[in-house]
């Protein structure tokens, strides 16, 4: 084993990697859309329905929320100008190194599951305060309740995580939306690309938290890691290079070049 690996020295640094201006325009414009789109909602029912309708209230709010979140999303991808470098913190109190993606677009995801979880609820009760006049089609209400909000909680609880890649000691870490894997570097036996996902292979099975059903994407194979390089903006074979200085030097590295 090399020893880059036990003390986090020698992994190669990455180059800087902006944000391509059309990829930040397009995603500025989506979020503005939806914050119009959303704000005019909220004034329309606000305005015309929901004084007379408690559960229309709420609706307001969710869309007021809404619009907020993407507002506040807009103004952080146009101060966006290069993607996540490569950093240290600790994780379970040891020293890493790694990648992961933008955090801010997960935190947008939790605040919208938690946002129409809490409306949906909001609009049960508020029917249910008023006599159940819409029952039995509010108790619908309860399967997006379930829904959002486990997404919500897989998230919170690390069970839903933005993709990211640590060297952490002498073990492998590899957070995804599925959930967390660790396994020793010193099992890995093979490197390989496939389109944007780089592909490492472990001769035992990797240790992992997952996120429950329904809420988790098909998982792959045990003895495979498989990390989805598009979300970090590093192509695959890029990552593998940076992290084959913490590989076993009788691992098979193949990353198609």
């Amino acid at each position: 084993m090399r020893g880059a690996a036990r003390s986090l020295v020698g992994l190669l640094s990455l180059p800087a990697r902006p944000v391509p201006r059309g990829r930040r325009v397009r995603g500025v414009a989506v979020d503005l859309i939806g914050a119009a789109v959303a704000g005019a909602a909220a004034w329309w029912i606000g305005t015309t329905v929901a004084p007379a309708v408690p559960a229309m209230q709420v609706l307001t709010a969710f869309g007021v929320i809404i619009a907020g979140c993407l507002l506040v999303s807009a103004a952080l991808r146009l101060r966006r100008r290069s993607f996540p470098p490569p950093e240290t913190r600790l994780i379970a109190g040891r020293p890493a190194i790694g990648l992961h993606a933008w955090a801010a677009e997960h935190w947008l995801e939790i605040v919208v599951d938690c946002a129409l979880a809490l409306t949906c609820l909001g609009v049960l009760i508020a029917d249910a305060a008023r006599g159940g006049r819409w029952l039995p089609w509010t108790l619908l209400l309860l399967v997006p309740i379930v829904w959002f909000g486990g997404l919500a909680a897989a998230a919170l609880t690390g069970r839903r995580n933005p993709e990211g890649l640590w060297v952490v000691d002498d073990d492998l870490v590899h957070e995804s939306g599925w959930g967390r894997e660790q396994t020793p570097l010193a099992g890995c036996s093979a490197v390989t690309v496939s389109g944007t996902v780089l592909v490492l292979v472990f001769a035992e099975p990797t240790q992992r938290t997952i996120c429950p059903r329904p809420w988790r994407p098909p998982l792959p194979a045990s003895g495979e890691m498989r990390v989805e390089t598009a979300a970090l903006a590093v192509p695959a074979a890029e990552l593998g290079r940076w992290l084959a200085p913490a590989l076993p030097d009788d691992c098979d590295v193949r990353l198609g070049e």
